[in-house]
């Protein structure tokens, strides 16, 4: 530990939490040289086997960054040995909390609004002590504390309720608190009192505004600093607990509301727009929330809807299924594309559907596509539901084949699993399968998604080539075939991105993991060198295992160290998964001899179908190509929705869309992301 202070550095070492040695004193030339720095190993002792996270600590110094004075610089760089393994990153404050929130991912619909000020308080303090005669006596001194309050907040439609991010004395309290709840009563209040009094006699008369509608949507970032020895909810801090923070907090940004306020009247007469439309849209809520309790359809009111195209077949017994399609430009398509007009209904849902985990049913029917689609499935919802009175054989999600489409998927089962579970245990709920890409070709027109145009791939591969084992001259079979393709399928990718981080040619890559996977475990350490330098005679590796030479008229330098084969693991797993490295590969037309597994992946590219076109949703199809791929009954895949346990199922929706983020943080880090699924 170094301590640098007031013209001194103070240099003390310790071992497994004992000093070693003495405290050094050394005069040294700054006298401006102010702080602490601490080196030190984790010791398996007090912390087990354990490792740096780096991205974690960047993270942690990014969210610090905004919480310093802006003068205050810390740079950050990774070190191991002597070499920085990551170039030296600063992290600097600019605007605080402004820039904070800016850099989220939420769309405002109002200007960011940012105040600090700052404000004393007094704290009375009680010293007790022992006087004559052993009584207690206690006496009261105050003394002043100064608190700091920095406030950044906006209004955006994508959040549904009040949202924040709060610190205390550079502590992330997560689960806000007493600082949080202030600012939320002094916005709130003074956004509604604001709004109250630019209300026409009109709206006084139409709307009702109320606090609810001020903080809708509301989100505010808030950092103070004290030294009135704030206190908090538990060990891990989540939470500021301290009462006494609350009334000098509100204070302070009421205060400074006002002033900003003054000097922005244009911010607050947006923020003032915003509320009076939430309002109106509470209003419009509740009416309609009780004309969909009441049941109130009709003919004539579904042909009015405009994101509706109801079914021709009537009949209390005869066929039908209602399609929920994501957007009006698919809607129209289908429209148009409908294998058959009589039984097929659509209903499209407009944007990302309100997330309905854990809602009660009133806020759920606030948003206007659930309530249009309780009316026309003709069941009402809640107590009122009515399974005899389902107006469709199948229900079918029928979604884009991108991340988007999937997400709106899981949503709308949410919403079925959460408000309409009798649905789903019944069997009614569908998933159709929809095309991802247009092949250049006859056979295979379409891929549904990547993993169908992998399968299309290797299915044309396996009727065009044949390889043979060069040991055992034995043929592979078709199902060994098959296993190959799967077990190297990512090999060319994990080449490809091994040489243009090494800037050496994916040859040599390769050749070098074919000769450590050979000779790794030989007790002769430089055998694996010796057969690499019989391949490649003009490129040589020295002693110190530095490679260099000239490669089809490039020159080639790359360390081969221990580091070398960490990185390139990818590829080592895989040949560990090969039964050989070297097949004799033949196609229809010519017999190319022997090959290794790169050189045999790159000849068969050109049994890869070609895309036409990667559609980005089902709007982009035409009306035949949508019929023939995703509403002909005889062609379509449909998936049927259903769970056999509603308890884990629920349990499953709660991880993915309810409030606890750790647990979906942990689901997430156990998950593992498939190359052929990012296209997906």
């Amino acid at each position: 530990m170094i301590v640098e202070r007031d013209g001194y550095r103070h240099h003390l070492h310790c071992e497994e939490g004992i000093p070693i040695g003495e405290i050094t004193k050394k005069k040294i030339s700054s006298k401006d040289a102010h702080g602490t720095t601490i080196r030190f190993i984790p010791s398996e002792i007090f912390l087990g086997k354990c490792a740096v996270d780096i991205e974690d600590i960047k993270d942690w110094l990014d969210k610090l960054s905004y919480q310093i004075p802006s003068k205050i610089k810390i740079n950050f760089t990774y070190r191991k040995g002597n070499k920085d393994i990551i170039p030296r990153k600063t992290f600097q404050n600019k605007k605080g909390m402004f820039d904070y929130i800016k850099d989220t991912n939420i769309d405002f619909e109002t200007d960011i609004v940012h105040v600090a000020d700052h404000s004393f308080t007094t704290e009375k303090i009680t010293d007790s002590f022992v006087g004559e005669n052993n009584k207690v006596k206690h006496s009261t001194r105050d003394v002043k504390r100064e608190i700091m309050a920095e406030v950044a907040f906006g209004y955006s439609t994508t959040l549904q309720e009040f949202t924040s991010t709060s610190f205390c004395n550079f502590v992330n309290t997560i689960e806000g608190g007493v600082h949080v709840n202030a600012a939320k009563q002094a916005i709130g209040y003074f956004m509604l009192n604001a709004c109250k009094k630019e209300l026409s006699e009109r709206e006084m008369r139409k709307l009702e505004i109320q606090f609810s509608d001020a903080i809708k949507g509301l989100y505010v970032a808030i950092n103070i600093n004290t030294d009135l020895q704030p206190q908090f909810s538990s060990q891990t801090k989540h939470s500021l607990s301290s009462d006494e923070f609350f009334k000098p907090i509100r204070l302070i940004v009421t205060k400074a509301l006002d002033e900003y306020f003054k000097v922005n009247p244009n911010v607050l007469k947006k923020c003032i727009a915003f509320i009076k439309m939430t309002a109106k849209i509470r209003l419009e809520a509740n009416r309609v929330r009780a004309s969909v309790i009441k049941g109130e359809t009709n003919i004539l009111a579904e042909h009015s809807m405009e994101n509706f195209v109801p079914a021709n077949n009537r009949g209390k017994h005869q066929y039908r299924e209602l399609i929920i399609i994501e957007g009006k430009s698919a809607m129209g398509i289908a429209r148009l594309g409908r294998f058959d007009n009589n039984s097929q209904a659509i209903f499209a849902i407009r944007g990302v559907p309100k997330n309905s985990f854990a809602l009660k049913l009133n806020t759920v029917l606030d948003n206007e596509e659930f309530k249009g689609l309780v009316s026309v499935l003709k069941t009402n919802i809640g107590n009122k539901f009515d399974m005899d009175k389902l107006f469709y054989d199948k229900i079918i999600i029928m979604t884009d084949a991108d991340i988007d489409g999937h997400r709106i998927c899981s949503l709308l089962c949410t919403f079925f699993l959460c408000h309409m579970p009798e649905l789903v245990k019944a069997g009614k709920i569908y998933k159709a399968v929809s095309p991802l890409y247009k092949l250049k070709d006859k056979k295979d027109a379409f891929a549904l998604n990547k993993q169908d145009y992998i399968d299309i791939f290797e299915r044309k591969a396996r009727n065009n080539i044949t390889l043979t084992n060069p040991k055992t001259r034995k043929v592979l079979t078709n199902n060994e075939l098959k296993k190959f393709l799967f077990t190297n399928r990512e090999f060319l990718e994990s080449l490809d991105r091994s040489s243009k981080h090494y800037a050496i040619n994916p040859v040599i890559i390769e050749n070098l993991a074919m000769s450590y996977t050979k000779f790794h475990s030989d007790k002769n350490p430089t055998k694996w060198v010796d057969e690499f330098n019989k391949i490649f005679q003009e490129i040589k590796i020295d002693e110190d295992h530095m490679l260099t030479g000239i490669f089809e008229g490039k020159y080639q330098i790359c360390k081969i160290d221990e580091l070398f084969y960490d990185n390139i693991s990818g590829i080592l797993d895989i040949f560990e998964s090969n039964d050989e490295l070297v097949y004799e590969f033949t196609t229809q037309s010519n017999n190319c001899g022997l090959c290794t597994i790169g050189e045999i992946m790159r000849k068969i590219q050109k049994f890869q179908p070609i895309v036409e076109t990667r559609f980005k949703g089902l709007g982009e199809l035409e009306p035949e190509e949508l019929r023939a791929t995703t509403l002909d009954p005889r062609n379509r895949i449909l998936i049927q929705m259903a769970v056999s346990d509603m308890e884990d199922a629920i349990k499953s929706f709660a991880v993915l869309h309810g409030s606890d983020n750790n647990s979906r943080k942990e689901m997430m880090k156990l998950f593992k992301i498939n190359r052929e699924d990012i296209d997906n």
